[in-house]
């Protein structure tokens, strides 16, 4: 899919996701592996992996992130975030590790 859109106040919830561009107003359950160029929105995202260029989100709960940059107000990774250019985060950052 090209474009995702997520609308405030709906909550749908995917096996697996793959998408260029991907806009979460309300939240987002992904089950297994998340891959998109971007991520933005003033939503919520859940999932099991993250692999994305450029996150910039509400909240990212997430077992591994893997990103170009990521500006989050709060992120929570379980085991591993890693980004190769820039973390940002505004509340609350908690990870098992930060790379």
């Amino acid at each position: 899919m090209k474009k995702v859109y997520v609308p405030a106040g709906e909550v749908p919830t995917y096996h697996s996701l793959h998408t260029e561009r991907l806009i979460v107003k309300g939240c987002l359950r992904v089950s297994g592996k998340l891959l998109a160029k971007e991520i933005i929105g003033g939503g919520i995202v859940e999932a099991r992996e993250v692999i994305c260029d450029d996150i910039r989100l509400s909240s990212l709960t997430a077992d591994f992130v893997t990103a170009r940059s990521i500006a989050a107000d709060k992120l929570f990774v379980q085991f591993q975030c890693n980004a190769s250019e820039q973390i940002a985060v505004r509340d609350y950052l908690t990870a098992g590790y930060v790379n």
